[in-house]
């Protein structure tokens, strides 16, 4: 359950409650949300991780897994083949290409 914090802006004075409603402790005068005390904030590492397009790319794009079977094991050449039929579209500043391992010959 949710917890709110109030401070009286005429006293000082901070109280607790469980809904929005505010229901003042205080006598003297209007109280108002205390947020630097509820520690509200903006959840930036988990909307970093949200808008990062590696960790939502399986959702879109083929990996090497689906294109695994008995002449290609790994599934590399038939992801390397898709990546080089399918290209980004035009005006495409930031394309995300699919991570491929290194040939080495």
């Amino acid at each position: 359950m949710a917890t709110y914090l109030y401070v009286c802006k005429t006293c000082g004075e901070s109280f607790s409650s469980s809904t929005r409603d505010l229901e003042s402790h205080c006598t003297e005068g209007d109280a108002r949300r205390d947020y630097r005390g509820e520690a509200v904030g903006f959840a930036t590492a988990s909307l970093r991780k949200e808008n990062d397009f590696s960790v939502r790319a399986p959702q879109f794009l083929p990996m090497a897994k689906d294109f695994e079977s008995p002449s290609d094991p790994d599934g590399q050449k038939g992801l390397r083949a898709w990546r080089d039929s399918v290209h980004p579209a035009e005006g495409n500043k930031r394309p995300y290409n699919v991570d491929l391992k290194r040939r080495s010959l």
